[in-house]
């Protein structure tokens, strides 16, 4: 059993409520946690805890010491995971958050892969499209495309992200091919809700950057009923080119204007500043990176393959 913390005792009263409690949660004798409390009282000259009918309750002081102990307690955490990182055991956790298209794809082989190879890292993947506060939800990292948002974290370009405007052939056999950009606004578009451009689509077609009136006549937030929308002739759509490469090449799906494809995005990893250059940290985005750079469509940074993060 390694050394409790006194500071750990202390936060650990206060969670549960009770000496008793805590003691069975730390799997020490009930003593020997009142005693550490105390030395604690001590050294500190101030009363930190009440008892009480219920169980135990923080003073004034304990209430401060409660918030550094919590700070204490993830730093000692934090130095036991780097150390065991120092004999090649890459433990502790890591909470990642990004959009279904990429976390139901890539990201997701990413995430396979650590656990894969290293049993001990605890991996969370958080799906959702929203922008999630960074600090509140402690979210270590966040992939985020077109721009980096808010909620606090260190953002950084990690490079690109290329779409299609995608559909059927039997829907485009059906309503017709366009032939030029201004063409493409007589089709129904299907709209995925959180995409920043609303009713018009940015393109480039023959050098020249276009914006395209679109006729939103389905909205959905799941990648998957857009694409399900798409295979049942209900329109075309603007999606991320690795989302649609293999129904592409399946002949599921075609460009509905080839040469004409949306303006490429940029995308952004948010880190934590806590988990930096930890060793988990570092090993997520070599995985991550050697990943993306062999999703169509994705361009990673050079720099970012090159070296060491």
């Amino acid at each position: 059993m390694e050394d409790l913390h006194p500071l750990r005792c202390l936060v650990s009263a206060l969670d549960v409520g009770s000496l008793t409690g805590a003691a069975q949660t730390l799997g020490i004798s009930q003593p020997a946690l009142s005693q550490k409390i105390k030395a604690l009282e001590a050294l500190y000259g101030q009363k930190l805890l009440t008892r009480t009918r219920s169980g135990v309750e923080a003073t004034l002081a304990g209430q401060v010491a409660y918030g550094f102990g919590q700070r204490i307690g993830q730093e000692l955490d934090e130095l036991r995971v780097e150390l065991d990182s120092l004999q090649g055991v890459i433990s502790g956790h890591i909470r990642i958050t990004a959009g279904q298209s990429l976390s139901q794809t890539y990201l997701g082989e990413v995430v396979i892969a650590l656990k894969s190879k290293y049993r001990d890292l605890e991996v969370e993947l958080v799906v959702s499209d929203k922008l999630l506060d960074i600090e509140k939800e402690k979210i270590d990292f966040a992939i985020r495309f077109g721009s980096p948002g808010w909620g606090g974290g260190v953002a950084r370009k990690i490079g690109d992200v290329q779409s299609v405007l995608a559909a059927t052939p039997a829907y485009l056999n059906a309503r017709g091919r366009p032939t030029s950009p201004d063409e493409i606004e007589q089709l129904d578009f299907i709209q995925y809700k959180d995409d920043t451009e609303k009713s018009v689509v940015g393109v480039t077609y023959r050098g020249q950057k276009l914006t395209v009136p679109v006729t939103p006549s389905l909205t959905a937030e799941d990648p998957n009923l857009i694409a399900h929308a798409l295979e049942k002739g209900l329109g075309f759509t603007k999606a991320p080119l690795f989302f649609v490469q293999e129904r592409i090449d399946r002949g599921l799906f075609e460009e509905v204007l080839p040469g004409c494809r949306p303006i490429p995005k940029p995308f952004f990893l948010i880190q934590r500043e806590q988990v930096r250059n930890t060793a988990r940290a570092k090993l997520f985005q070599k995985t991550l990176f050697e990943t993306l750079s062999k999703a169509p469509g994705i361009t990673i940074l050079p720099d970012l393959l090159s070296r060491d993060q």
